[in-house]
């Protein structure tokens, strides 16, 4: 399981250099970093042809390539994961029509979902916001005491996670990060997506790698 998940949004996606700049975010990520495909904005041959591009990129760079809701999109280009929000399909049809091969996360919003998620199916919980994002202003951060009432489970934190505090998040329990603004919003995409890296490099002892289970 990646630790460092790499999540777009529809204004990354429309930029007219994103292939370029999430090829580099990927060159710098490496394995153990996972560009997650999130454009509920774009539509289906779209995506799909983004989808196709980046599944190239990610398996060239040794990273794994994620898509968000759209199962049919994964399928087509044999993505490694798929990540469901609340009104997804359930984590139980999504490996029933992908099969064991791809990981399936789910998106949570409190310590009490995460067991659920679990239970349903899915390889990963998804569990934010941890802290306050301009993503979701309006939503009250959960903080990283929801992470350690769910510690035993596989959990990956998102939301208004910044490198300098990942050893805080992954100290509570947390396998690894998702980021969305703080890379692609920022000047230097490498550099932030290297920062990231060495912040869970140092957090977990040198284990930022990809995990067998």
């Amino acid at each position: 399981m990646p630790r460092l998940f790499l999540v777009t949004s529809d204004e990354a996606v429309s930029r007219a250099d994103f292939i370029e700049v999430a090829t580099a975010a990927l060159a710098a990520g490496g394995h153990g970093c996972a560009l997650q495909l999130r454009a509920h904005g774009s539509h289906g041959s779209k995506l799909y042809e983004i989808a196709v591009r980046l599944r190239q990129v990610a398996t060239a760079m040794r990273a794994s390539f994620w898509v968000n809701d759209r199962i049919d999109v994964a399928a087509a280009v044999r993505a490694d994961g798929v990540q469901l929000g609340s009104r997804s399909v359930s984590p139980a049809e999504a490996r029933r029509l992908l099969g064991r091969t791809c990981r399936i996360g789910r998106s949570v919003h409190g310590a009490s979902e995460v067991s659920a998620a679990i239970e349903s199916g899915a390889d990963v919980a998804v569990l934010g916001n941890i802290y306050r994002t301009a993503s979701h202003p309006d939503r009250e951060p959960l903080g990283p005491d929801a992470i350690r009432r769910a510690a035993a489970l596989p959990i990956v934190a998102i939301g208004g996670i910044t490198p300098k505090r990942v050893e805080e998040v992954v100290g509570a329990g947390a396998w690894g990060v998702a980021v969305s603004s703080g890379v692609w919003e920022a000047g230097d995409v490498e550099a932030a997506v290297r920062d990231y890296r060495r912040a869970l490099v140092d957090a977990t002892g040198g284990g930022s790698g990809n995990a067998s289970s």
